[in-house]
This record gives C-alpha cells, sequence and structure tokens, in this order.
C-alpha cells in the first residue's frame, strides 16, 4: 500500500482495499424516449423490490436510495421504501444516497433509520447532505445558502443521536434538547453515517468528526475531486486519525453492456433525456452532453467500466463507488441486464464478491 500526501494532488499508487460498490436508484420518473411510455409512481417503488434482490444475488454491498420533493423524481420517503426492500433481502446493506438533512429534523431521521436498523437486522446506513434543487429550502423559508450551515450543525447532532449516550444539544437551527435517547434503539451502535457535500465546511467537519464521505460525480466534477479529497485528508491527519481509517466514495451514472458500440447507444437516449429533464433550458444549452457522457458518465464494455472505475478509486483513494443505473426512462429489462453483467464480470474484477455474494 504506498502512502500519501499534500500538495496539489493526492496521488494513490494503487488501491487501498477492497471498493464497495452500490446501486443507487435517484427515483426519477421519466417517459421512455423511445417509446414515449411513462410508468406510474406507484410502478417505479414496485420495481425497487426485483432490483434489491438482484442486486444482492449480483454481490453488490448496497441499495441506496434518492430523497427528492416536488419534481419528477418520486423517492420522497426512501427509509420507508427501504423497510419494504429489507423484508425481501438478507445481505445488503440499505442507505441512502443522500438525505436531505438540512430540511429535516434530526432527531426524527434518527428514529427512522433505528427503525430501519431494526426491521433490516442491522443493514441500515445514512448519508446526509443539502441536495442541489433549492425549491425545497425555499418551500421552508429558507435559502440554499443557508442550508450549508444547517446541515453542518444537524450532523453533529445526528452523529450524537446515532450513538450509544444520551443527547444534550443546543443550537441555531433547531430547539435544544437534553438527555434525548433515540428510540427503538438500533442494532448497530452507531448506524454507519456519510456526509454527502462539496462544501469545504462540511468537509472538514467530516474529517473532524471521524465520519466519511461522499462526492456526487456528475455536481462536481472529478477533476475537481482532487483538492476536496486532498482537504478531507489534511483535516482527518491533523485531527489524529490514521489514513487506512478514511472512508472517500464517488457516485456516478454508469451503464455497462457487452461492447463500447452497444453500452453507448442503448445508454445516450436515456442519458439525454435524463439531462434534459433535469436541468433548466438556459443551462441545458450550455451542456455539451458528449463531453459530460464521456467524462462523469461510465458507460461501455465490462473492461471498459472497470479501468475508468479503477482509475477514479486509484486517483482518489475511493473505498467506495455508488452506481446511478434507473435513470431516463430506462427499461427495467435493461437495468436488470446492467445489474447482472456487473456482478459477472465487473464486481469480481474489482475484488469484490461478484455473482450470488460468492
Amino acid at each position: 500500500m504506498a502512502g500519501w500526501s499534500f500538495g496539489w494532488l493526492v496521488l494513490v499508487e494503487g488501491c487501498w482495499g477492497r471498493v464497495e460498490v452500490a446501486f443507487v436508484n435517484l427515483g426519477d420518473n421519466l417517459a421512455d424516449p423511445l417509446s414515449g411510455v411513462v410508468g406510474s409512481d406507484a410502478d417505479k417503488h414496485v420495481r425497487l423490490l426485483g432490483q434489491a434482490v438482484a442486486a444482492e444475488a449480483a454481490g453488490f454491498d448496497l441499495f441506496l436510495l434518492g430523497e427528492h420533493h416536488f419534481s419528477d423524481y418520486v423517492f420522497s420517503s426512501p427509509v420507508t421504501a427501504l423497510a419494504a426492500v429489507a423484508q425481501v433481502t438478507s445481505r445488503i446493506r440499505l442507505g441512502t444516497g443522500v438525505s436531505l438533512l438540512p430540511a429535516r429534523d434530526p432527531v426524527f431521521v434518527a428514529e427512522e433509520f433505528a427503525t430501519l436498523d431494526v426491521l433490516s437486522g442491522g443493514r441500515a446506513e445514512i448519508a446526509v447532505g443539502r441536495g442541489i434543487f433549492s425549491n425545497v429550502y425555499e418551500s421552508l423559508g429558507l435559502s440554499m445558502d443557508q442550508s450549508v450551515e444547517i446541515l453542518d450543525e444537524f450532523v453533529e447532532l445526528l452523529q450524537g443521536l446515532l450513538g450509544d449516550e444520551p443527547v444534550t444539544w443546543k443550537g441555531k437551527w433547531r430547539p435544544p434538547v437534553e438527555g434525548l435517547v433515540v428510540r427503538p434503539r438500533p442494532l448497530q451502535v452507531p448506524i454507519p453515517l456519510w456526509t454527502a457535500s462539496s462544501s469545504p465546511s462540511t468537509i472538514e467537519l467530516s474529517a473532524r468528526l471521524g465520519l466519511a464521505v461522499m462526492w456526487i460525480g456528475v455536481v462536481t466534477p472529478v477533476g475537481a475531486l482532487t483538492g476536496l479529497a486532498e482537504r478531507y485528508l489534511a483535516a482527518w491527519a491533523e485531527a489524529g486519525r490514521a489514513r487506512e481509517d478514511a472512508q472517500l466514495g464517488l457516485a456516478f451514472h454508469y451503464h455497462v453492456a457487452r461492447t463500447s458500440q452497444e453500452a453507448r447507444a442503448r445508454f445516450w437516449p436515456h442519458y439525454k433525456n435524463y439531462f434534459d429533464a433535469v436541468t433548466p433550458p438556459g443551462v441545458r444549452a450550455k451542456l455539451d452532453l458528449e463531453s459530460i457522457f464521456d467524462s462523469v458518465a461510465v458507460c461501455g464494455s465490462s473492461a471498459e467500466v472497470v479501468e475508468r472505475i479503477e482509475e477514479r478509486r486509484d486517483r482518489l483513494g475511493l473505498t467506495r463507488v455508488v452506481l446511478a443505473v434507473d435513470m431516463g426512462g430506462l427499461g427495467e429489462e435493461e437495468v436488470m441486464e446492467v445489474i447482472e453483467l456487473t456482478g459477472a464480470e465487473v464486481l469480481p474484477a474489482l475484488g469484490c464478491r461478484g455473482v450470488l455474494g460468492g
């Protein structure tokens, strides 16, 4: 295992160990750009059960869901959906791509995940962040700028609530608590907590608190992440923590097929459909979709996606990658094919469990 250094680049020679691989469904429920067919919100939720079973059989480590409100993303209560997923799976860990902590009460968030942990037999995880849509905060009478301060304050409270001691706390954005113990008591104490934010204050806070961090590749390009990783690792070291204990994750859009040509041809209409739906017209006109498709997304044959994932892993010292598959109106048959091919060829090449968790 090679060392690491501070400078303009974080350099990792080789892998820090087996990288965890998560399947994430963010919940956009868009019409198929080829057929024009759009499923119901109910269908989108029911599909999760089959996807989770397939992801567990393929050897994925985690099954994650997004949280969104007031948009074409339909997963507004991911913990409720994950409780249903827990009943049809037995090994795969369950969590959120990002829970919008600044828009929630941390006490209620802790209670929800404690309940999920109990019902899943101790498989719950939490990733918290601000999200990218300002309308959620506007609906609460807040601004997106205020959400940074709220997130940092609530992260510290949530970490305490997930521990094994009564919590006494006072802050700016929530009434104080005194001697509070979350019920039900989770099986994991504490439940693993990740932060998902590119805010420098949150990154440094996470390092001081000993929390793992995850970044969203489509929001922050890989080229910009070296500086964030450097900032996090510097704060981690200053807190007296060992480098091997640091956990860093990256989420990105993903598609794999038997050949690179097949992968691009099948994914491209859906990927363009996704960006057309989630970006405002003025921003959309400035996007170079071909460039995004070549840089942000990981799309290609099994060998090609393995190479691109390993490059990201080694460049940033990643311990977890999160693959967003079901997007842009992609059909369920195609989603299942991606899960199965990933389990058969990609996960084993990354040193993961592979098919059937073997």
